[in-house]
């Protein structure tokens, strides 16, 4: 594998259905970088002073929220990715700018920007659609220019003991329709592991329920064809696949990211590298923490590891 330059920060998430890839960073630092090469395009930059909490690539813009928890601040914004990001204010501007309005407080570079009354706790999008939710204040559909679409009110589930607030909403994401083969919906998952399927038309509930495994969610992946793979706070790994969403667990998390293709999931366990097939189940330790996988169009499927370097998956390096 050739000797791919590093990423210039703590790595977190790699949106790899745009061109170039976007990497944001822990601590809400964002870049280009060339889907082949791995180079980065332009200098790194941190938009708001605050991290990224959830993303979601739409229609050539990258739209996140950042949450500010120290000062209870929050945005929504959107940004083009046909050109690098700019640094915005700094944490101390940001505090000052309670106490004065001239301070403009908006995600740097942003095609739209919105404060938030509440925790924004999941994003997910498709075509020209960005579903989101905030805590306790209902989901939402917008379109790329933040027009919207619909909104509904919040869901519900029975509480699940030992878990608080069981019902809060962990992720959104998008899946196959639970009717209709040929159609993707809306996907909402609670930190309790339930689900509910949502039409993109009105945000209208397709089908309702929960997985059996017991613990907090902390991943949620979508195979497609391959199904889901959730991973537990507990460690455990569960796979769901078929209409009927079969389930199996194994141990391995807290896993950071999973990727399904040529019919097995390649998941980035705890310190291991994770091949789960049909029948066999293969581990392959690492010296650092895998957070992050990427199809390369040339070298497969390659990790990127908390400290921005790239490695073969089940390398072992």
């Amino acid at each position: 594998m050739p000797n791919f330059p590093p990423i210039p920060f703590p790595p977190m998430v790699i949106h790899t259905a745009s061109d170039p890839l976007v990497i944001v960073g822990v601590d809400g630092d964002l870049c280009r970088v060339d889907k082949k090469t791995l180079e980065t395009l332009e200098e790194h930059a941190k938009p708001f002073p605050s991290e990224i909490t959830n993303s979601a690539i739409c229609n050539r813009l990258f739209v996140g929220t950042w949450v500010e928890s120290e000062l209870q601040q929050a945005r929504m914004a959107a940004l083009s990715i046909d050109s690098g990001f700019v640094y915005g204010i700094n944490k101390s501007e940001l505090r000052f700018s309670e106490d004065d309005i001239s301070i403009d407080c908006s995600v740097a570079g942003s095609e739209w920007s919105h404060v938030l009354d509440a925790e924004p706790l999941g994003i997910a999008a498709e075509n020209d659609l960005i579903c989101f939710t905030n805590y306790k204040r209902g989901i939402y559909c917008i379109d790329s220019n933040s027009n919207e679409i619909w909104r509904r009110d919040s869901l519900y589930w029975p509480n699940i003991d030992g878990i608080p607030n069981s019902d809060v909403i962990h992720t959104i994401a998008i899946g196959p329709h639970p009717q209709n083969k040929e159609m993707r919906c809306i996907w909402v998952w609670t930190i309790a592991n339930c689900w509910a399927t949502l039409d993109w038309s009105d945000g209208s509930i397709i089908t309702q329920g929960a997985i059996t495994t017991k613990g907090e969610l902390d991943l949620v992946k979508c195979g497609n064809e391959g199904g889901w793979i959730l991973g537990l706070s507990s460690g455990k790994i569960v796979r769901l696949r078929g209409d009927g969403l079969s389930e199996e667990a194994i141990s391995g998390g807290p896993c950071h990211d999973a990727l399904f293709l040529n019919g097995a999931w390649h998941i980035a366990g705890w310190r291991e590298d994770i091949l789960w097939a049909d029948d066999s189940v293969q581990r392959t330790a690492r010296k650092e923490l895998g957070v992050a996988l990427y199809q390369h169009p040339i070298e497969g499927i390659i990790v990127l590891d908390n400290q921005g370097n790239w490695s073969s998956f089940a390398s072992g390096t």
